[in-house]
């Protein structure tokens, strides 16, 4: 399956460590497809962006940097005893990451902004967010471990079985080239893998041997 703007993809898209790539569609709303003089090249959408989060999010956490999303509308955020009693125990540290929550009520929070690594907001990311903290001290919040952060980029970047416009593939790609080690994710996936035209002219038998 391609996406649905195939027809106005780029021809060609200069990348001195991928290419020059020339962008084919999407596949399988998990795959883009992109021709480059290797052959054939096959990036995991989802990989992709953990790995362009991760690199973002690390260099901006180190130089106490963290871009914030400031919320179109300010979410109030009710929770229980226990999981209010996290973030209470956090909120300056959180606000430090790139969060700005503030005390709204006996267990309620305001979120007016997130850290720019999660794509949007919901419910579920603050969830998750309570069990993280759960296990950390308050005091060693801002020595956050890398593979928090890496969990963090897992939750947010692009998952399969989103259909992405071509701007968004073109982005992705640009982003990714940019990274120091954009061929894996942060867990050690490849991000992307390369078909040789040797290789799929012999599964053709347009080559013997």
């Amino acid at each position: 399956q391609k996406s649905k703007e195939e027809s106005d993809l780029p021809e060609q898209k200069s990348s001195s460590r991928f290419g020059p790539v020339r962008v084919i569609g999407q596949f399988n709303l998990t795959y883009i497809l992109c021709e480059n003089p290797q052959g054939l090249l096959i990036i995991d959408q989802h990989a992709a962006e953990e790995r362009v989060l991760y690199e973002n999010f690390m260099e901006k956490f180190k130089n106490k940097g963290v871009v914030r999303q400031v919320l179109v509308s300010p979410q109030v955020l009710d929770l229980g005893v226990s999981d209010a009693d996290v973030i209470s125990k956090n909120i300056e540290s959180l606000n430090l990451l790139g969060f700005d929550i503030e005390v709204y009520g006996k267990n309620s929070f305001l979120v007016r902004s997130i850290p720019f690594i999660f794509s949007r907001y919901s419910k579920t990311l603050i969830t998750d967010l309570v069990g993280e903290l759960a296990e950390i001290n308050p005091n060693e919040l801002l020595d956050i471990k890398e593979e928090r952060i890496i969990r963090f980029a897992c939750r947010s970047a692009i998952k399969a079985g989103l259909e992405l416009t071509s701007v968004r593939i073109s982005e992705l790609i640009s982003l990714l080239e940019k990274c120091k080690n954009p061929f894996t994710c942060p867990h050690g996936r490849p991000t992307m893998i390369n078909i040789s035209i040797y290789e799929l002219e012999k599964k053709f038998k347009r080559i013997v041997g």
